[in-house]
């Protein structure tokens, strides 16, 4: 993983003190993700926006958006864009968070990365959609990393994104791009 933290951290400290502060709490159970979109692509770093992952077979697709994730109730809103860009061409479209298949909270991290600003692992259930009609359904995987937090082997899994569409491609590599779980209620 390429070093990120050093230029963004004053970035995001003055976003941690002028976001809305809920009371800190480790069991928090309700969180909004930001994936390659929002106020990470203002950040000077390489490559924020959108979160890029790309295939075996060298296909890449291009995923921004944001979303809601409830842990107590097992659930996902949200949604944002694709670009599937293959030795053809491109498709551009849509994805709609449908279920929260599993989310892992790796706690806030340390500095200017502490709360509201959470590491973790989710594992959502999207419909991507083209032209407004579903065209498939996937699992989107979303990781932030941040320094000071935990979880598997001190965040092993890579920042970004990784998309398995059903049937269809894998793409399994991250690439570039820039996540963050917001904790909003505990």
């Amino acid at each position: 993983m390429k070093t990120l933290f050093a230029p963004v951290a004053a970035v995001l400290l003055v976003w941690a003190v002028l976001a809305p502060s809920p009371a800190a709490a480790a069991d928090s159970d309700t969180f909004k993700f930001l994936a390659g979109a929002g106020l990470l692509c203002g950040l000077p770093v390489p490559n924020p926006c959108p979160d890029v992952a790309q295939a075996a077979n060298g296909d890449t697709v291009s995923i921004s958006g944001a979303g809601m994730l409830s842990i107590h109730a097992k659930s996902a809103s949200g949604g944002g864009t694709f670009t599937h860009t293959f030795s053809g061409g491109q498709v551009h479209g849509t994805w709609v968070a449908t279920d929260l298949l599993s989310f892992v909270d790796y706690s806030s991290g340390t500095g200017a990365f502490g709360p509201p600003l959470h590491a973790g692992n989710a594992l959502i259930r999207v419909n991507l959609l083209v032209g407004g009609a579903v065209v498939h359904t996937g699992i989107l995987e979303v990781t932030c990393r941040l320094p000071g937090a935990g979880g598997p082997s001190e965040m092993a899994k890579e920042e970004g994104v990784r998309l398995n569409v059903q049937g269809g491609v894998n793409f399994n590599e991250r690439v570039s791009g820039l996540t963050v779980f917001i904790q909003t209620s505990g």
